[in-house]
């Protein structure tokens, strides 16, 4: 590959990453402020506790992914120094990053921001997640509404159950029922 074609290449590498930066701090920052605000719309009602608790783990969630995004970005610009100053130095690849004894392939600076990406995708999964299934929690059970309207008929059934006992076979076949 030629000079030109390498440096449009790595131009079009750095833009892509900044636009995968932008993406996971608008996917982070965005839902942590829309639980902000459907927290403050479920909070007062008991019921709906749950999906309360839901919404606060994916408040814990979303931040810690905006500082991982963020953490991503700079160390995503330690590793592109680094394959700089190797190709300024005429090294073919820069010197690769050893754990275990086993050697990887890239900088160990390029593998913690590939792993800071990567959490950063994690805590929004995590934090949708918490929401969705404490969601379905709340599903499982019964409404209060739907609670109450059966209390509110139980009750209904015994007041006439009572008000049957209270009729004695000469009203009824006197014809005195109410």
């Amino acid at each position: 590959m030629r000079q030109g074609e390498e440096t449009r290449a790595v131009e079009q590498r750095a833009r892509i990453d900044s636009e995968t930066v932008k993406g996971l701090l608008a996917i982070n920052g965005g839902g942590a402020i829309a639980m902000l605000g459907f927290l403050q719309a479920i909070i007062d009602k008991p019921h709906l506790a749950p999906l309360a608790h839901g919404t606060l783990i994916a408040l814990v969630a979303f931040p810690v992914g905006i500082v991982a995004a963020l953490l991503h970005n700079i160390l995503r610009r330690a590793c592109s120094a680094v394959y700089d100053r190797a190709w300024q130095e005429q090294h073919p690849r820069p010197r690769p990053c050893w754990i275990f004894r086993i050697e990887l392939r890239d900088p160990c600076v390029c593998l913690r921001s590939r792993a800071f990406r990567m959490l950063s995708i994690l805590c929004f999964c995590a934090g949708c997640g918490a929401v969705a299934v404490q969601g379905f929690v709340v599903l499982a059970r019964p409404s209060p509404r739907i609670a109450q309207s059966a209390v509110v008929v139980l009750e209904h059934e015994r007041a006439q159950g009572k008000e049957a006992a209270k009729e004695t076979p000469s009203d009824i076949s006197a014809g005195k029922t109410q």
